[in-house]
Order: structure tokens, then C-alpha cells, then sequence
């Protein structure tokens, strides 16, 4: 059982958790350092950090798209994950994907330190960066997990009368799962609506943020 790709995909949401949750620790170490200085020191590895701390909150979400994908494939019968190969290729694409799509704000310059926090972040002159890693990394994902739990409760309710007892109590099992997953993700989609504010702000009423940060 231990083996299981079920278990595997909640040890693969855990790295995830694990990697965002020492970023998160590096980046307020930094944050007490600098709130010491009177000008902070701005070491060569900021952009660094920001862009492991943007792949990781990508990877915490898109961990959970795969459990959601997974129970789906399960209850509608699907081969689509039935080999080693197949699962092995799905977890090494989400990290593929995850430490890829936020590298056009990395070497570009654009993962920097803010000047109105303390903090390094992908900065918040360019629109197209910000809005478009908050797309990918909360919302995109938020949107298939809700997508996947409707279409599944649709679907359970649609063959429950034409499947056995056996199979009708897996199939609810696998639905309850799904439903924790996005119980689960609520509270991180809760977080990135800060950072939705600050877009609508800068879109709107740019005056109200500080310059060239």
C-alpha cells in the first residue's frame, strides 16, 4: 500500500510543502537581517530565492491538480495512468513545468528585491509577470480542482445505479478524497488574494504603490 501511486502524489504534495516551507523560513530570516540594516544588503542569491519560492507555491498547487487528475482518471476507468511510465512522466512534468514557467521573470531581471518590503518577489512594474504567474500558480490551478470535483460528483451520480455495491462505495471514497483536495487548497487560494488586490491596485490607482518597485 505504501507503494501505491495515491500514497506517492501525497508524498510528492508533501516535498512540495516541505521546499515552499524553507523558502518561506530563508525569506524571513532575510526579512529580520534587513529590517536591522538602515540600508539593506541586497545579496546576489535574492533573485534566486524569489524564483525558487514562486516554483514552489506552483508546485504546493499543482501537486494537488495531479491528486485531483489521478482520482479522476480512477473513478471514470481511464488507462491514461495505468503504466509506471505514465505516472513517473506526469509527477517529473509538474516539476518540469513548475521550475520552468517563472524562468522569463528570472533572467529578465524581474525577480528582485521590493523596494516597499523587504522581501524578494517578482516585481511589481511589470504587469505581465505578475499577473501572469498569480494565473499559473493560484487561480489556473484552483479552477481544474473545482472543475474535477464537479465533474465527478455529475458522474457518480450519473452510474451509481448501474454499478455494484463494491464499486459505488470505491467511487465515493475516491470523490470524498477529491473534495478534501479542495478543502485542502482553499486556504493557499485564500493567500493569493493579496496578491490579486495588489494587481487590480497597480492596474487601477498605480499612484497608490511606491515607484519602481
Amino acid at each position: 500500500r505504501c507503494r501505491s501511486f495515491s500514497t506517492i502524489l501525497a508524498c510528492n504534495t508533501a516535498l512540495a510543502a516541505l521546499i515552499y516551507s524553507v523558502t518561506n523560513v530563508s525569506s524571513g530570516i532575510y526579512i529580520l537581517i534587513w529590517d536591522q540594516q538602515v540600508i539593506p544588503t541586497v545579496d546576489a542569491l535574492c533573485s534566486v530565492r524569489a524564483y525558487i519560492y514562486h516554483s514552489s507555491i506552483a508546485a504546493f498547487h499543482h501537486s494537488f491538480v495531479l491528486q485531483a487528475i489521478h482520482k479522476f482518471c480512477k473513478i471514470k476507468g481511464s488507462t491514461w495512468l495505468s503504466t509506471r511510465c505514465q505516472k513517473i512522466c506526469f509527477i517529473l512534468f509538474q516539476w518540469l513545468f513548475d521550475f520552468t514557467f517563472d524562468l522569463p521573470a528570472l533572467v529578465t531581471g524581474n525577480m528582485v528585491k521590493l523596494i516597499s518590503d523587504n522581501i524578494c518577489f517578482v516585481t511589481l512594474s511589470k504587469l505581465e509577470f505578475v499577473i501572469y504567474m498569480s494565473v499559473v500558480a493560484y487561480f489556473l490551478p484552483d479552477i481544474i480542482i473545482n472543475v474535477t470535483h464537479k465533474l465527478l460528483v455529475r458522474y457518480t451520480r450519473k452510474v451509481a445505479s448501474r454499478v455494484n455495491t463494491n464499486q459505488e462505495r470505491q467511487m465515493r471514497r475516491d470523490l470524498i478524497v477529491v473534495r478534501r483536495i479542495v478543502m485542502l487548497n482553499l486556504p493557499m487560494a485564500i493567500v493569493g488574494i493579496p496578491v490579486l488586490i495588489i494587481v487590480i491596485l497597480t492596474i487601477v490607482l498605480q499612484e497608490l504603490l511606491p515607484h519602481n518597485i
